[in-house]
């Protein structure tokens, strides 16, 4: 059940419960009642095996137009290595480095694998 900025994953009765209280509380409330929703930037999929929550659309939305290389783990040594006299970015690669607010909020919902390439990405673009 989705309620503004509430989330519950509960049972039907509960959510009913839920439901009743809100109404008693604060007159008319929106419900949205799914198994699967979307929070947030964040798919979330209720099923009998367990619940699983992903930001594979939100991920595709940020990356739309952005030429970037493919890269199996964005949190090895190889990508965050830098060149302390390296030219100043272009201002399109630097407006590609500006993609990091997005990447955080990211990487704190459900991809915190992507979180040493991001923090790199933020030293890159501290001075601008």
């Amino acid at each position: 059940m989705y309620v503004d900025d509430l989330l519950a994953d509960v049972d039907k009765q509960e959510a009913e419960n839920l439901r009743t209280k809100l109404v008693e509380w604060f007159g008319m409330v929106l419900f949205e009642e799914s198994s699967i929703l979307s929070y947030l930037g964040m798919q979330i999929d209720v099923m009998d095996e367990g619940t699983t929550i992903d930001m594979m659309f939100y991920t595709k939305q940020l990356l739309e137009g952005v030429n970037m290389p493919e890269r199996q783990s964005p949190g090895t040594k190889s990508t965050i290595m830098a060149q302390e006299d390296s030219e100043k970015l272009s201002e399109q690669e630097h407006m590609i480095f500006h993609l990091r607010e997005k990447l955080l909020f990211l990487d704190k919902r459900a991809r915190p694998d992507i979180l040493t390439g991001v923090i790199f990405l933020c030293t890159c673009t501290r001075g601008y």
